[in-house]
């Protein structure tokens, strides 16, 4: 398989505007800021759900082009 369809659940808590994003890569994405490599070519989504105190859903993020028998590893 060369694709994922990968989604996150986030507390936007008090913020109104909450925006998020994906990193993923075969490197450990926790190691440095960067170190995930590649982040989807999306501008900061808008999470959207307004003030709530409950997580959301995002949206369906499609990865393709991805190396079979490959871990990759991510970070919203």
């Amino acid at each position: 398989m060369d694709n994922a369809l990968l989604r996150a659940q986030i507390n936007p808590r008090f913020w109104e505007d909450t925006t998020y994003y994906l990193e993923y890569g075969t490197s450990e994405c926790s190691s440095a800021p960067d170190a995930c490599g590649e982040r989807l070519p999306l501008t900061d989504a808008l999470l959207g759900a307004g003030i709530v105190n409950e997580d959301v859903t995002t949206a369906g993020l499609f990865l393709a082009g991805l190396q079979p028998d490959t871990t990759y590893h991510y970070r919203f």
